[in-house]
């Protein structure tokens, strides 16, 4: 029987044992944020252009275009979580498609980075092994 850590009366997940999003829910987070953050940035102002009740409104667009960035970012930061990337890596959607391109490049390097941290590693100084060697 597994061993489970009590808080209170309530048993919770098993020692050891961490609940995790699946990339797939990050990825379809991202791209609903993404698209809303179009809409927001886009749709939304060109329709409130048309219509009379826009000169009344002159700080409407600005806090569109704010909300849109906030949302494109927040996509971003889903975008990265997904490519398993630290979450921080989202805050280069402040630079719009570039940033997405950045994620991108970062998702295409992380496995070129953990074999570099791994042949840097105290262990892989200990024993001297092709890090690529299967045995």
């Amino acid at each position: 029987m597994a061993q489970y850590k009590k808080a209170g009366t309530i048993q919770m997940e098993p020692a050891g044992r961490v609940r995790r999003t699946s990339a797939i829910n990050h990825g379809a987070i991202a791209g609903v944020l993404f698209l809303l953050a179009l809409v927001a940035r886009f749709v939304i102002p060109i329709g409130a252009a048309n219509s009379d009740q826009a000169a009344a409104h002159p700080g409407a667009w600005y806090l569109a275009n704010a909300v849109a960035a906030l949302i494109w970012i927040w996509g971003c930061v889903h975008l990265a979580v997904r490519f398993k990337l630290h979450p921080a890596w989202g805050f280069f959607g402040l630079l719009f498609l570039v940033g997405i391109a950045i994620i991108f490049w970062a998702a295409q390097q992380r496995p070129v980075w953990e074999r570099q941290k791994a042949l840097r590693s105290p262990a892989s100084r200990k024993r001297q092994v092709d890090p690529n060697s299967l045995y």
